[in-house]
């Protein structure tokens, strides 16, 4: 009878705990949109996008690693943590891209047939390159003043973090 009690004890603490009732469940507090305008810089050294400008009319830049000229296009915000991104990339932004984004795949390519990057680092390095510009993006948005960090989640929910550059 008692190893039954505290069995029932246990899950019923147990049940408590996974429910999301509890006090350590609130949701975050939406991000203070007005820290995402300004430069943001990519730390990592082997991602193609190297950064993100944002201004305050809603526009903003892409730097692309191997590109001459960001990117540029609009963002709006939809809901308190989702970022729509739509990009001017006509023909010659394509072009550019597209070499780019070859030129970078070669380089890691290369690195890890000189064993500064293990075998196993290649797929989802290069898997996360497209091979052309998208016409639109949608990210979910992590912002953070202290210190000054904007984390960007693709549809997949692979996170790109970027620090304040300006």
């Amino acid at each position: 009878m008692r190893a039954r009690l505290l069995l029932v004890a246990g899950l019923a603490l147990l049940a408590g705990a996974c429910s999301g009732t509890g006090t350590g469940a609130k949701a975050p507090a939406p991000p203070d949109k007005q820290l995402l305008t300004g430069k943001w810089k990519n730390s990592g050294e082997l991602l193609l996008v190297t950064g993100y400008e944002f201004a305050e009319d809603g526009t903003l830049k892409v730097t692309i690693r191997g590109m001459e000229q960001p990117v540029a296009g609009r963002y709006t915000w939809k809901g308190e943590r989702t970022l729509d991104l739509e990009f001017d990339a006509g023909a010659d932004v394509q072009q550019a891209y597209e070499a780019a984004a070859k030129a970078y795949k070669d380089d890691v390519n290369n690195r890890i047939k000189a064993g500064k990057l293990q075998d196993r680092a290649g797929p989802p390095i290069l898997g996360a390159v497209r091979d052309k510009w998208p016409n639109s993006e949608t990210f979910q948005v992590g912002l953070s003043a202290k210190p000054p960090t904007l984390i960007l989640s693709d549809e997949h929910g692979a996170p790109k973090t970027f620090e304040k550059a300006d």
